[in-house]
């Protein structure tokens, strides 16, 4: 049974429902079930038409029979489990690294002394960094099986820089790692993609003997990627000073544009790529971090916050983000002031990292007619109006930012318009009738808008009615009714009576007196259309036959609505 009774007052009223579990003797039982829980994916995401192998990080990922996705044009294969990188021992550790990988290499590098010369010190300084490093006698390699892992796949063939990359991959900087039992278990996914598949973001939960696990975001592109390849860390330059016998062996990745880029981001890790300009070229680059893992429960901040570079071929910086406008992912506009070659660096803004700090870059001249991958907007487009609604769209037409220029409306209408100048002011007119309640809301935030808005109720005389700036409806310390990492609810929202017979005016503005061409916005003007919408927490939930679970149900009313509210579960 689920019982519904009201929370404190708020514009739109919140409600809270809870079934009870009865059975209170199953309880310490549930509490040790092993919930299974994803981390992350990587890489997280792929291009339309492609197969790509995912490494998934989490906990309790034993006897995963299938994965759950949402939309179309994906299907999953469950490859191989394996435990965490630390779990080898030490003589294992010494197979993987001394016989086989730096096996390998040497036969790729008898070329000169001085590259041998060269090797013998990378290798000097890295062993001086393990716990391993006494391990001297010989081993019986086959009593060892190595991890099922892809990159352990076929080493003989592997290049160098295959090989390093497997090296760097396995030991260095994973060895400063602190050990994180949340994301220390790793299963492999092969997600074929359809060519058909819609790009975007989608959502993918494991699907084990103890239920599905937390979703994680999943992008469908449709440009060429690639999966960064380690060291990757010093420039080129900066390598081919310290190592120039090996320069030729570690080329910077370049590849041609458009290219999309998957990576991680490990302590104190930079990524740098190459790509090549014409002078007056401009540039598009973004970075996608907090868009794939809005927030990391035990990271401190709780996110991965990524910044942008680009520096030429002396190492000048040419230029720099830490955010796009009011999006936390890094995102700049670069125009290449000499032909030649740049550098792009991506890393954490306080160098902090580990495998789930994952990104994925995109660099595309700014001519390409091929959009930018796309991200997950706060606010579905579909939810900004109802299929019961006959609102429509058309565009604020200037000038109208004072009474006499206001546009006439008839309700219920929905406005698309722009503060498109500093302190610019937009004035919508109606009329209305004694006793009548009129509804004005602002989209601007929601939809990636910087318009921090303000809305006003005014009558024929300019006198305020009503007004609002931000409108936030919260249950206790929760945001009930946003979602994505936008942390200012900067919407407006009014709902008022009318006072008399007459003209009235919706004045919309934005409350710091900024703008310009990107503070777009949309407005609502109707009477009240009242209605409701809920949330559930926990989103999943798995359960024996017999159990009783604890259930939440939020129900935030829109409009007043102060209809009875039926739940019941199918």
């Amino acid at each position: 049974m689920i019982k519904m009774h009201r929370s404190h007052s708020l514009p739109f009223t919140c409600l809270q429902a809870a079934a009870v579990a009865s059975m209170l003797a199953l309880q310490p039982l549930r509490a040790q079930e092993q919930v299974p829980k994803v981390g992350y994916l990587y890489p997280a995401g792929g291009q339309q038409g492609t197969t790509v192998r995912v490494t998934v990080g989490g906990q309790f990922l034993r006897n995963v029979t299938g994965a759950v996705v949402s939309g179309k044009g994906l299907n999953v294969t469950v490859g191989p489990r394996m435990g965490s990188y630390t779990s080898l021992n030490n003589k294992e550790r010494r197979y993987l690294m001394l016989d086989l990988i730096w096996g390998f290499q040497e036969k790729h590098l008898k070329q000169t002394v001085r590259l041998n010369t060269e090797i013998k010190r990378i290798q000097d300084a890295q062993l001086k960094r393990q716990p391993w490093r006494l391990l001297k006698q010989e081993i019986d390699t086959d009593a060892y099986n190595l991890p099922k892992h892809p990159l352990l796949v076929d080493l003989e063939s592997r290049s160098f820089r295959e090989l390093t990359h497997i090296q760097n991959h396995f030991f260095f900087p994973r060895n400063m790692l602190q050990d994180n039992r949340q994301i220390a278990e790793h299963l492999f996914l092969d997600i074929d993609i359809s060519r058909n598949a819609e790009p975007g973001i989608r959502e993918l939960r494991l699907q084990t003997a103890n239920g599905l696990t937390n979703p994680m975001r999943f992008q469908i592109g449709n440009i060429a990627e690639i999966s960064e390849v380690e060291p990757n860390t010093v420039t080129a330059d900066g390598f081919a000073k310290q190592f120039p016998a090996l320069a030729k062996h570690f080329p910077m990745p370049k590849s041609k544009l458009p290219l999309l880029i998957n990576g991680q981001i490990m302590p104190g890790d930079i990524d740098r790529f190459l790509f090549s300009a014409q002078k007056g070229q401009t540039f598009l680059i973004r970075a996608s971090a907090r868009d794939l893992i809005p927030f990391l429960a035990d990271a401190v901040p709780g996110w991965f916050q990524a910044v942008l570079s680009v520096r030429d071929a002396n190492g000048k910086e040419l230029a720099f983000a830490d955010d796009a406008s009011i999006s936390p992912d890094p995102f700049l506009r670069f125009k290449a002031p000499e032909t030649g070659e740049y550098e792009v660096a991506i890393r954490d803004a306080i160098y902090r990292g580990r495998q789930d700090f994952v990104y994925r870059l995109t660099i595309m001249d700014a001519d390409s007619r091929i959009p930018l991958p796309a991200t997950t907007p706060d606010i579905p487009a579909d939810l900004l109006t109802t299929e019961k609604s006959s609102l429509r769209p058309p565009r604020e037409k200037e000038p109208n930012h004072t009474r006499a220029t206001a546009l006439v409306t008839q309700l219920p209408t929905l406005r698309h318009g722009s503060i498109s100048n500093p302190g610019d002011v937009d004035l919508y007119t109606f009329t209305g009738r004694k006793g009548e309640r009129v509804v004005a809301e602002i989209y601007a935030r929601r939809t990636g808008s910087p318009m921090d808005s303000l809305v006003r109720l005014l009558d024929a005389s300019g006198k305020i009615i009503a007004w609002n700036d931000d409108h936030v409806i919260k249950e206790k310390h929760l945001y009930v009714d946003h979602a994505g990492v936008t942390t200012h609810h900067a919407d407006s929202y009014l709902n008022a009576k009318l006072p008399a017979n007459g003209a009235y005016y919706i004045q919309v503005s934005d409350t710091q007196r900024h703008g310009g061409p990107n503070y777009h916005y949309q407005v609502r003007i109707s009477h009240p259309q009242p209605d409701y919408s809920l949330r559930v927490t926990p989103s999943s939930i798995s359960a024996r036959r017999g159990d009783n679970i604890p259930l939440t149900v939020h129900a935030i009313r829109h409009d007043g609505f102060e209809g009875a509210i039926k739940i019941s579960l199918k």
